[in-house]
């Protein structure tokens, strides 16, 4: 069976979410905000085979690879178009759950995996974020509670095509004046980030799965972030802020979770750190639930 893959653009994007909304991996992988975004740092691709969603990808130093399917059908049978005239097969950020399952598919000695740790995403309770409760979490109450008493009047302005002009004009002040994106210590994916941080602001229109907000004191915006939620998890995909007032973060993170709360939410994944420990400290001191592992997965077959 010949397999065509399609570039993901913006003419194409709208096919994502009717498959996204199937997985529950609760990994930020299988979310349309995210694959969207990083589309072109990765070259994504992607091929609706039997009604299900493959993605193709270029991942660094590991060449081309696949998603694990999703979608309505059989994944198996996927599996095996894909590996239609191959020796081996490749498969690339495959969750826990799904590497399970190709155990039992192929036997474990027909396949060679490796944690890929840098790409592992931390999850929370939803709770955790609310109010910040609880004797492990008092730094983080205290910078909250700061926040509050600084800032007589704030407002979380929920994310809409008729407010996005308000958060991307947020963003261009902040990739200006408080985190130059042109700075060598940048990272690469720390540039790309911000890039497609700003564009998914100003293609709102075209991802009618992402929600998010403003944060507003006095007057002045002072954060933002977005995401989307599948089932009861919030992929968090965007989240910057001023650095001049202290709490602003979790100020900005606990409006958004008491919002995706209202919507039924009961989890929140806040991504990888892609191996930088300056924010795997800081993930980490959020105390998560649960670090959901990813892997790189090569298939022996024939």
């Amino acid at each position: 069976m010949s397999i065509e893959f399609t570039k993901l653009t913006d003419e194409n994007v709208a096919l994502l979410p009717k498959y996204m909304s199937c997985q529950r991996f609760k990994t930020s992988d299988y979310t349309t905000g995210s694959t969207y975004m990083w589309r072109e740092f990765f070259g994504v691709e992607f091929a609706i085979i039997e009604d299900m969603l493959v993605i193709r990808t270029e991942m660094l130093d590991n060449g081309e690879c696949f998603s694990y399917p999703i979608g309505f059908n059989d994944e198996k049978k996927v599996l095996d178009i894909l590996g239609e005239g191959r020796d081996s097969l490749r498969l690339c950020n495959v969750p826990r759950e799904a590497l399970e399952k190709l155990k039992g598919y192929y036997g474990e000695e027909r396949l060679t995996y490796r944690d890929a740790r840098e790409w592992a995403d931390y999850l929370y309770d939803v709770e955790q974020f609310c109010t910040f409760s609880g004797k492990k979490l008092h730094a983080k109450r205290n910078f909250l509670n700061r926040f509050r008493s600084t800032c007589n009047l704030f407002d979380f302005i929920p994310l809409t095509k008729h407010t996005s002009a308000l958060a991307l004009e947020f963003l261009e002040y902040y990739y200006s004046e408080e985190k130059d994106i042109s700075a060598p210590e940048l990272s690469p994916t720390e540039k790309e980030d911000a890039i497609r941080a700003m564009e998914a602001i100003e293609k709102l229109h075209l991802l009618p799965t992402l929600s998010g907000g403003i944060l507003v004191c006095e007057k002045r915006t002072i954060g933002v972030t977005a995401g989307e939620i599948i089932d009861d998890v919030l992929y968090v995909h965007i989240e910057k802020a001023t650095t001049t007032r202290p709490g602003v973060y979790q100020a900005l993170s606990s409006e958004y979770a008491k919002f995706a709360k209202r919507q039924g939410v009961k989890y929140i994944n806040r991504a990888d750190d892609s191996g930088d420990m300056g924010l795997r400290k800081s993930k980490l001191s959020y105390y998560p639930i649960d670090i959901l592992p990813k892997y790189y997965v090569d298939v022996k077959l024939g």
